[in-house]
Order: structure tokens, then C-alpha cells, then sequence
């Protein structure tokens, strides 16, 4: 294998492509995208080869805390398992937590001996906007910052002196910012915690995707009726030891937060904690009162309940299934776009807004950023068509795993809106 074409994206509309050797290391790659990005190389950075953030599964990192931890300096790609299609996070600077996501686009026969950006769109954030307000004595720390050059012919040896082991402090994940919310653990903690649980190896990981599953199919989700469905679909397990597992990932960072009344204040009150919640990032982020409308706007939707494997398969941040009206948007949008990369990426993207319900008018905001324009009229008006049906055939976490069209046929619903629709 040469080299590799890789998407690193910085949020929406900001992304660069990068090309690097197969053979270069994940510390290569890191140096890459930092430059990319024009930011300075003063924290530390992990690389989720699963595509989950603080995931222990498939991990390398800058420095080492335990001694299985693999060093992103000692891997190549090719080692850590890169290849076309795959799907993988970049995560610098533990504190402020800069996330990057990344996409193997392509695979080249040849060698790159320099890696470099290839491709580069949108304009990257300052890595710090309030420097001007830091004190003086901040700037004399410069010194004590190690400078690693890059090699331009060939990636640098570095040794462990390089890499100093963290700190106690690094170590541990910031709390989250509502009152209430679970206190985290750091990574290492939640490993070990997970290791001493008296259930196989193969069952936490199974549990793990059920909670990850169960977060992005339905928003919000009483521990008591995910354990319902596990048992359904597999040997059941107690009570006990799925509250156990459950309490372990209540205080490790995910994309999603198991909380209690101490959290949702207005919340009805809780017996036990199987009446605890899962609750997806992304209802609460912006304000904790938008679980509230979240909550409303369910209703009494029964949960979707889908079978076993199709069920899992929704633990993958990036499984969108491949629908009659996918491939009908895919078409379209490859007659206005002229990149394939581009039509995928946008692809992807309609997906998820469908997913989590966003209004049509935020939605062609956003793929504006993206990049998609409708410069005629008859383009927009096939594009609203396909997106109509596009979204009547994605299930939807504010439809509790139902997609719009399933629900209609279950009980007729008129003047449905979305959490993120103005009235």
C-alpha cells in the first residue's frame, strides 16, 4: 500500500484532505492535521480508530498511562488498521477537547514522502480566541514547551522523553456544566471499573452498543425498558449487573448522559434507578429545558423496537441505511455536484439532520455551508421532493425509533413539528 487521501473535518463547512504515507505513523498524522489547521502542538492528542470518543477499544495515544496504552508515535496506519471507507476520530487537547473527524477517501498506489494538504475549504477556528486576555506570565511558558520539528523528508524517532506521562489532573475528564449531572471519571478509571465486572468480555461490549443504539435510535430512554429489550433479544441478565454496567457508563464522557432527578429537576420522581434516563447529547446541549420539548413532542409514541441486528446496527455513529430514497438523493445530487466525495459527505449529512428532526429551513442553512447550492428553480424543487420523502423514511429519535411514515401508518398525526422548528 502507497498512501492514503484522508477528510479531516473541523466542524461544519471547515475541512482539509489530507495525503500521507501508509507507512508514516499516527504522530505524523497528527503533526499533519495540527498544521493543516495552523494549530500549535501544545497538548496532548488520541486517535479513536472506532469512531467513539474516549472509547479504550481502539486507542492510541500521545503518552502513556497504563502500559497497554499504544503510542500514536510507534503505528503506522496501515498498522492501526486505515483503509478506505473507514471512519475514525482525532482528539487534541484534553481539556478544551478539539475534535476532528476523519475519513479515509481514497487509497494510492504511490508513496507520499511529504504529507500535505491537498484540498482545503473553509476557514479554521482560533485555537485560542481569548489569548489577547491571558496575563503576561502565561507567554513565559513558551519556553518550557518542547519544539518536535518535522522532517520533511522523513518522519522523525522520537523517544519517551518526549512524551512525558500525564499528570494526575489530565487525567480526569471536566465535569459537566449542569448541576446535577454525573461527576466523570477519567478514562482509565472507567476501563478498570469495567474489567472487575463478573460478566464476559463479549457481553460488555454487546451492553456498550445497546446503550450507544439505544441513545441515537429514541433521544431519550428509561434504563428499565433498554434493559427490556436486551433480554429480548439476548440471554437476559439481571437487573443487577445491567445497573452495575449502567452506573459505570453513567459517569464516563459519551454522546449521551444517563441521568437522574437531580439532573432533570422537573422531572416526575424516580423509584429506582432503572427509571433513570438515557439521554442523547444533543437533547440537552444547548439549554437543559429542550429535554422538556423533547419529551412533548414524543408524547406516547411507543418505542420501535427493531430486530436484533438491525437494532445494533444504529450503534455505528456512521450507519445510515442504504433506502430506496438514499439512492434516489444520492442520484440527484450527483447530477449537481460534480465531486463524489462532496455528494457523500452532503449524503451523509441530510441523513443525520433528517435523524434528529431538524427543520427544512435550518437544514438548507447548513448545506449551504456545506457547499450544496440550488442555483435553478427546478433543481430545488426536485431537491424538496426527494428530501420529503428522504425524511419520511428515516426514523427519527423524536418518533422513538419510528420513521414518519411508519407512524402515520400507526396512528394518523397531523401539524407535527420538529424541537428545532419555530412556531
Amino acid at each position: 500500500m502507497g498512501s492514503y487521501v484522508i477528510s479531516v473535518s473541523l466542524g461544519t463547512g471547515c475541512y482539509r484532505h489530507i495525503q500521507i504515507s501508509a507507512s508514516d505513523t499516527l504522530f505524523r498524522l497528527h503533526q499533519t492535521i495540527l498544521n493543516a489547521f495552523e494549530f500549535e502542538d501544545d497538548h496532548m492528542h488520541a486517535f479513536f480508530m472506532d469512531n467513539k470518543r474516549w472509547s479504550q477499544w481502539d486507542c492510541y495515544v500521545s503518552s502513556k498511562s497504563e502500559p497497554a496504552d499504544r503510542l500514536t508515535k510507534r503505528y503506522s496506519l496501515q498498522k492501526a488498521g486505515v483503509a478506505k471507507g473507514k471512519k475514525f476520530l482525532y482528539l487534541f487537547d484534553f481539556g478544551d477537547e478539539w475534535v476532528f473527524q476523519c475519513k479515509v477517501l481514497r487509497e494510492i498506489d504511490e508513496k507520499t514522502d511529504i504529507p500535505g494538504v491537498i484540498r482545503s475549504v473553509g476557514e479554521a477556528p482560533e485555537q485560542y480566541p481569548d489569548y489577547d486576555d491571558w496575563d503576561e506570565e502565561v507567554w513565559d511558558m513558551e519556553d518550557d514547551i518542547p519544539i518536535i520539528p518535522i522532517d520533511p523528508k522523513q518522519p522523525g524517532i522520537f523517544t519517551d522523553a518526549n512524551f512525558p506521562p500525564p499528570t494526575e489532573d489530565e487525567d480526569i475528564w471536566p465535569d459537566y456544566d449542569y448541576e446535577g449531572f454525573p461527576t466523570l471519571r477519567s478514562a482509565t478509571e472507567t476501563f478498570k471499573a469495567l474489567e472487575e465486572l463478573p460478566m464476559p468480555q463479549g457481553v460488555k461490549n454487546r451492553l456498550w452498543d445497546y446503550f450507544e443504539a439505544a441513545a441515537r435510535l429514541y433521544g431519550v430512554i428509561p434504563l428499565r425498558k433498554l434493559l427490556e429489550i436486551y433480554n429480548r433479544h439476548n440471554s437476559p441478565i439481571s437487573e443487577e449487573l445491567f445497573l452495575e454496567f449502567a452506573e459505570i457508563l453513567r459517569h464516563d464522557y459519551r454522546t449521551f448522559s444517563i441521568l437522574n432527578c437531580d439532573a432533570l429537576k422537573n422531572h416526575a420522581p424516580m423509584d429506582t434507578p432503572l427509571d433513570w434516563e438515557i439521554v442523547a447529547e444533543y437533547v440537552y446541549a444547548n439549554d437543559i429545558d429542550d429535554y422538556y420539548i423533547f419529551m412533548q413532542l414524543q408524547g406516547d409514541t411507543p418505542f420501535r423496537v427493531l430486530q436484533k441486528e438491525d437494532f445494533l446496527r444504529y450503534a455505528k455513529p456512521d450507519y445510515h441505511p442504504n433506502t430506496v430514497q438514499v439512492k434516489a438523493m444520492r442520484k440527484f445530487l450527483k447530477t449537481i455536484l460534480e465531486c463524489n466525495e462532496d455528494v457523500e459527505s452532503i449524503l451523509m449529512c441530510l441523513q443525520e439532520l433528517c435523524e434528529v428532526g431538524m427543520g427544512l429551513e435550518d437544514t438548507l442553512d447548513i448545506l449551504g455551508e456545506e457547499g450544496l447550492q440550488f442555483e435553478k428553480k427546478k433543481d430545488l424543487n426536485v431537491f424538496l421532493s426527494l428530501y420529503r420523502e428522504l425524511n419520511d423514511h428515516t426514523r427519527k429519535c423524536v418518533n422513538r425509533g419510528y420513521t414518519p411514515e411508519e407512524l402515520r401508518k400507526l396512528k394518523p398525526i397531523t401539524g407535527q413539528k420538529t424541537m428545532f422548528e419555530d412556531d
